[in-house]
Protein backbone atom coordinates (compact mmCIF):
# COMPACT_ATOMS: atom_id res chain seq x y z
CA UNK A 1 0.00 0.00 0.00
CA UNK A 2 1.40 3.28 -1.00
CA UNK A 3 0.69 6.33 1.56
CA UNK A 4 2.25 9.00 0.18
CA UNK A 5 2.13 10.85 -3.13
CA UNK A 6 5.62 11.36 -3.43
CA UNK A 7 6.03 7.71 -3.64
CA UNK A 8 4.33 7.81 -6.98
CA UNK A 9 6.20 10.35 -8.16
CA UNK A 10 9.11 8.53 -9.85
CA UNK A 11 6.64 6.02 -11.43
CA UNK A 12 4.34 8.64 -13.05
CA UNK A 13 7.35 10.53 -14.47
CA UNK A 14 8.62 7.88 -15.60
CA UNK A 15 4.84 6.70 -17.53
CA UNK A 16 5.63 10.79 -18.90
CA UNK A 17 2.40 12.34 -16.42
CA UNK A 18 2.73 15.76 -15.58
CA UNK A 19 3.22 16.17 -11.93
CA UNK A 20 2.46 19.57 -10.02
CA UNK A 21 5.24 21.33 -8.36
CA UNK A 22 3.16 20.75 -5.41
CA UNK A 23 2.50 17.21 -5.19
CA UNK A 24 -0.32 17.53 -2.60
CA UNK A 25 -1.99 20.92 -3.35
CA UNK A 26 -2.84 21.16 -6.78
CA UNK A 27 -5.80 22.14 -9.58
CA UNK A 28 -7.17 18.33 -10.54
CA UNK A 29 -8.05 19.55 -13.91
CA UNK A 30 -4.74 20.97 -14.38
CA UNK A 31 -3.28 17.45 -13.70
CA UNK A 32 -5.87 15.02 -14.25
CA UNK A 33 -3.51 12.06 -14.77
CA UNK A 34 -1.64 12.59 -11.50
CA UNK A 35 -5.15 13.17 -9.98
CA UNK A 36 -6.43 9.55 -11.16
CA UNK A 37 -3.51 8.14 -10.46
CA UNK A 38 -3.62 8.94 -6.92
CA UNK A 39 -7.04 8.36 -6.51
CA UNK A 40 -6.36 5.41 -7.73
CA UNK A 41 -3.40 4.09 -5.98
CA UNK A 42 -2.78 5.79 -2.56
CA UNK A 43 -4.29 3.82 0.46
CA UNK A 44 -5.14 0.68 -1.62
CA UNK A 45 -3.70 -2.45 -1.30
CA UNK A 46 -1.70 -3.92 -4.30
CA UNK A 47 0.82 -6.14 -5.18
CA UNK A 48 4.68 -5.20 -4.98
CA UNK A 49 5.32 -2.61 -7.51
CA UNK A 50 1.95 -2.16 -9.27
CA UNK A 51 2.06 1.50 -9.71
CA UNK A 52 4.55 1.39 -12.11
CA UNK A 53 2.30 -0.57 -14.14
CA UNK A 54 -0.77 1.17 -13.23
CA UNK A 55 0.88 4.67 -14.14
CA UNK A 56 1.74 3.66 -17.58
CA UNK A 57 -1.87 2.52 -17.87
CA UNK A 58 -2.94 5.89 -16.87
CA UNK A 59 -0.71 7.70 -18.89
CA UNK A 60 -2.26 6.14 -21.66
CA UNK A 61 -6.14 7.09 -20.71
CA UNK A 62 -7.37 9.74 -23.03
CA UNK A 63 -10.10 11.56 -20.61
CA UNK A 64 -8.57 10.82 -17.37
CA UNK A 65 -11.23 13.05 -15.16
CA UNK A 66 -14.42 10.72 -17.36
CA UNK A 67 -12.52 6.73 -17.48
CA UNK A 68 -14.66 3.97 -15.46
CA UNK A 69 -12.65 1.41 -12.92
CA UNK A 70 -13.81 -0.82 -15.64
CA UNK A 71 -12.43 0.66 -18.58
CA UNK A 72 -8.84 1.05 -16.51
CA UNK A 73 -9.15 -2.76 -15.48
CA UNK A 74 -9.74 -3.40 -19.36
CA UNK A 75 -6.55 -1.20 -20.14
CA UNK A 76 -4.15 -3.64 -17.99
CA UNK A 77 -4.75 -1.27 -14.29
CA UNK A 78 -4.16 -3.90 -11.97
CA UNK A 79 -6.54 -3.39 -8.79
Amino acid sequence: MIALPEILAAAASRAGIALPDDLRNYEPTAFPHWHLLQIMQLGQPMSPGAHWQNAEVIAKVEKPMEVTLQELVEAGFTV
